[in-house]
């Protein structure tokens, strides 16, 4: 019986995550908003700004600055970014 409440629950998360997935694919956003102490930002920009539209405003914020600095770094090196800072 435990048996098959996980397996519902696991399939029951795979479907939500797939139409997470679905719906992510078609969308366009005109902003992003990350604050992260843990993951790679850099590897969550390039993830993400695929769904970004053109002009779009990006903010990453962390209380480690130095988790932001080779973000900072690729995008002050990017032409598609302007007004990069870091405060």
């Amino acid at each position: 019986h435990r048996l098959a409440i996980q397996k519902e629950r696991f399939f029951t998360r795979l479907e939500r995550k797939q139409k997470i997935q679905a719906w992510f694919k078609e969308a366009r956003f005109d902003g992003l908003i990350v604050a992260t102490n843990s993951h790679d930002p850099l590897n969550l920009l390039q993830t993400l700004s695929p769904y970004l539209r053109p002009s779009s405003k990006v903010v990453f914020y962390s209380s480690w600055r130095e988790l932001l600095l080779p973000l900072y770094a690729s995008l002050r090196r990017d032409d598609g970014f302007i007004d990069v800072a870091i405060g």
